[in-house]
């Protein structure tokens, strides 16, 4: 039997500001909880003193523990070497700045067993979910970008970016994760829909702390320009019928347009042969029809990869039960 109900994952990097203050609420919010918990601290190659903090906050409390390793690798492979760590059978993963607060663990946990889901996602655009203090900016992108991915998902949820969840740890065994980056979250997700995983929310508040005087402005981790470009980039793979369908009919179209055109001067009289629209027209209706083939070849190639994360699933549960 499992001696941890709950592992509550925590990447770190660079984060020996407020790390201390924000691990010691998080336990304090977990204490008296009628659930055997665990902190895992992934130490992503931090350069200031974060190591340090990890390690002494692991040898003052035998339920937190750390891992450490020298160069920074992202978030996405600072959570899979945590999760491969974890013992419990929920798996919650969440941010080192405490921005969703220290009660979010057991708000998380507390709604997949209730609503009996596989993942429950903290999401500040769920009904009565807040965005406070978030720069304007990346405000906007976030939301845009989560709009924007909602649609290659069939789950309906909001927040397809975020990190702050919880997993069944039979939903993480069974994916192969490749991520290193924050695509995780989205890989995570568009993998668990294709599986027929169960996927809910919860709102929450994302809240950045105002910045004290004296003390240096936040900077995000990550470029407004690359959080954009990832959106677009994990649309496309889901969706990419979308974008080959808008240009192959949109070159049709412009064909035919040109096309009705060369009739319309052949008929008044107007058409100059030694212009060579019609060899135009041609390329655009053949190139839009060609475009419009790679849509469909697109479609089917996801329809294969989708069957071969089912293959995946089913080997690694194979593989677990060859181990236990």
């Amino acid at each position: 039997m499992p001696t941890v109900d709950v592992s509550v994952v925590i990447p770190s990097y660079n984060e020996e500001a407020g790390l201390e203050k924000n691990i010691a609420a998080i336990v304090s919010a977990l204490t008296g909880w009628d659930k055997r918990w665990e902190i895992i601290l992934v130490n992503d190659g931090s350069t200031d003193g974060t190591p340090a903090i990890l390690e002494k906050l692991s040898a003052a409390d035998p339920r937190i523990r750390f891992i450490s390793y020298r160069d920074n690798r992202g978030r996405g492979f600072a959570l899979r070497t945590g999760i491969g760590a974890a013992e419990g059978d929920l798996i919650v993963t969440t941010e080192a700045d405490l921005t969703w607060g220290a009660d979010i663990v057991t708000r998380l946990v507390e709604a997949l067993e209730e609503s009996g889901k596989d993942i429950i996602i903290a999401s500040p655009y769920a009904p009565k979910g807040r965005l406070v203090n978030v720069p304007l900016k990346r405000a906007l992108v976030s939301r845009i970008g989560n709009r924007f991915l909602r649609t290659s998902m069939p789950a309906g949820i909001t927040m397809v970016s975020g990190m702050t969840r919880c997993y069944r740890k039979y939903v993480l065994d069974s994916l192969e994760l490749e991520s290193d980056g924050k695509e995780f979250h989205a890989e995570v997700l568009f993998k668990a829909v294709v599986l027929g995983y169960r996927i809910g929310e919860i709102p929450a508040t994302l809240r950045w702390e105002p910045a004290r005087p004296g003390a240096p402005k936040r900077r995000s981790s990550l470029s407004v320009r690359r959080m954009v470009w990832g959106h677009v980039i994990l649309w496309l793979l889901e969706k990419p019928v979308f974008l080959f369908g808008f240009l192959g009919l949109l070159l049709v179209l412009a064909g035919v347009a040109g096309g009705a055109y060369i009739t319309y001067l052949r008929f008044t009289g107007g058409l100059n042969p030694e212009r060579p629209l019609m060899t135009l027209v041609i390329i655009l209706i053949l190139g839009g029809f060609q475009i419009l083939a790679f849509g469909f070849i697109a479609t089917l190639l996801i329809r294969v990869r989708n069957e071969v994360f089912r293959i995946q699933k089913e080997n690694r549960m194979i593989l677990k039960k060859l181990k236990n």
